[in-house]
């Protein structure tokens, strides 16, 4: 005895309308969105994890630039001196004062009572002078002061600077220095040194820079120099972006303070 079986055709199940009943579509969208919200939350901390890192290392690498010109400066010059604590105009400025507990904070030794936002740079030069009947060779000692604080009017003669600013971009950054010369057993020139303490905090955590106002609110991590001191002696997740360094520059042997 044969049996034969009876094959449906196929147009039966196309033409099929019934679809898919409640309990099945609300399983089915349970199961993806159990697969795709943990999935989401791994992309947007991935995401988190590349801007905090390309902040902290674009921080890094714009503090080792200002360093490495500061070095640079002071290296070049005959004579290096610093100001008295009377002569430096922002000894008692609030902005000062929060950017040097910043400093006391990261480093006990620093001696706020000798430090200096503002360094002197003596150089020699030679240069012949012919107004005199007999011609003669005139050495001369310039000095030009340099400091953190912005001066965007150098050269004007409205408003002139006083000193001459360390590079750095005012605009994304927030950059304070101080300078401090510690004294010596002895009076050898070749192991004078100048100490420098830099504190960098970024304004805004977006890079570019932002360009409309509701940008830079939505994206400002530091208001003044006050929140970014409140950030590094309290310790709070803003302290990743200021960057606190102390570096030792070497004079050579007629640099002498």
């Amino acid at each position: 005895m044969i049996i034969r079986s009876r094959k449906l055709p196929l147009t039966k199940y196309l033409k099929d309308e019934r679809g898919l009943t409640l309990v099945e579509v609300l399983t089915t969208s349970l199961i993806f969105f159990a697969i795709l919200i943990p999935l989401i939350g791994v992309y947007v901390k991935g995401v988190e994890i590349y801007q905090t890192t390309s902040l902290k290392n674009t921080l890094r690498n714009d503090t080792d630039f200002v360093i490495g010109d500061v070095m640079r400066t002071i290296q070049e010059a005959d004579y290096v001196k610093l100001p008295s604590a009377s002569a430096d105009p922002e000894q008692g400025s609030a902005d000062d004062t929060a950017a040097r507990h910043i400093v006391s904070a990261s480093f006990p030794e620093f001696a706020d009572a000798t430090s200096s936002s503002q360094v002197y740079l003596h150089k020699r030069s030679v240069k012949i002078d012919r107004a005199s009947t007999s011609t003669q060779t005139v050495s001369l000692l310039t000095r030009e002061t340099y400091a953190f604080a912005a001066c965007e009017t150098h050269g004007s003669e409205i408003n002139p600077c006083s000193h001459i600013p360390f590079p750095a971009d005012r605009n994304q950054y927030m950059v304070k220095g101080f300078f401090t010369m510690p004294q010596q057993e002895n009076d050898d020139a070749a192991q004078k040194q100048v100490v420098l303490y830099l504190v960098v905090a970024l304004r805004y955590g977006s890079f570019p820079l932002p360009s409309t106002e509701e940008d830079r609110q939505n994206h400002q991590l530091f208001a003044n120099w006050t929140e970014v001191e409140n950030a590094v002696t309290q310790n709070t997740e803003k302290a990743q972006y200021v960057r606190v360094v102390r570096t030792e520059i070497e004079l050579g042997s007629e640099q002498k303070g």
